[in-house]
């Protein structure tokens, strides 16, 4: 997962826009260069920038986006905050109910061929 990638997904998991992660991270990162981060423009940031957009994104500097920006690979699964909004996405969401009400009544290979269907539907 590119850094880019990273920050798009963390920024969709918590509802975040550009603006936000500009605020929160305090004056440590711009809207306009945390824009440079998303559209791939820039790969290589400060760690200074860094701590910025880690503390901006509300993710953990050391353990998450020293992994992403160095290129290591982070581990498939939920953090506490990916889970949280997706939970609240699901409440919220009478379809989304739905949708993981059948999910959870099908055997796994089931599952496993609607992710892949889901996935390339994304591509």
């Amino acid at each position: 997962m590119t850094l880019s990638e990273y920050v798009q997904q963390v920024m969709a998991e918590k509802g975040l826009n550009q603006a936000d992660v500009a605020r929160n991270s305090q004056g440590l990162i711009s809207d306009s260069y945390l824009q440079d981060i998303i559209s791939g423009k820039t790969k290589r940031p400060s760690l200074e920038t860094l701590k910025g957009l880690a503390k901006g994104l509300g993710v953990s500097y050391y353990d998450e986006m020293l992994r992403v920006a160095s290129g290591d690979p982070l581990e498939k699964g939920w953090t506490p905050e990916s889970l949280v909004y997706a939970l609240g996405k699901i409440v919220r969401s009478d379809a989304l109910t739905d949708a993981v009400q059948q999910l959870v009544k099908m055997p796994e290979e089931e599952i496993q061929s609607v992710s892949r269907r889901l996935k390339r539907s994304k591509k």
